[in-house]
């Protein structure tokens, strides 16, 4: 079974459609179906992968991870790198955006001291402790630890 036909099995699990997966996730008309021509990008599988409730091993291969081969492991290892990459990448642009919008209102962003940021962390360490267990560590450290 290729990755449409699995897309499609799920789907009608669900009691939904590829056309209406496709609205709700944001997806070009009729583009999952062409997922067997073209590889999709690994933020895609990802997204859909998490909104059918699969995991991304399944969606790719008809497989749990417990059954890949190790070529088929390095596979799925390395496309969630570059999924996380690119999520990375995707979020520090609207950051970057937000930031260029807020600057064109003519309001000022604050740069605080690194004592003012310390004293912030330290009266909220408890939600930072909280973050930092319910996050991935590399995530956690490339946002938080700055």
């Amino acid at each position: 079974m290729d990755i449409v036909k699995r897309i499609k099995q799920k789907c009608a699990e669900k009691g939904t459609t590829m056309g209406t997966l496709e609205k709700e996730l944001g997806f070009a008309n009729g583009s999952i179906r062409r997922w067997d021509e073209r590889v999709p990008g690994a933020d895609r599988v990802l997204i859909l992968a998490n909104r059918l409730e699969i995991s991304v091993d399944w969606l790719l291969t008809g497989k749990e991870s417990g059954n890949l081969t190790p070529e088929e492991q390095e596979i799925m290892t390395q496309a969630a790198k570059t999924a996380t990459e690119y999520a990375r990448e995707q979020s520090d642009a609207r950051i970057s955006n937000r930031i260029a919008t807020i600057e064109a209102s003519g309001t000022a962003i604050l740069t605080l001291s690194d004592e003012t940021r310390d004293a912030i962390r330290e009266a909220a360490g408890s939600v930072y402790e909280n973050i930092r267990e319910n996050i991935d560590p590399e995530i956690y450290d490339a946002y938080m630890e700055r």
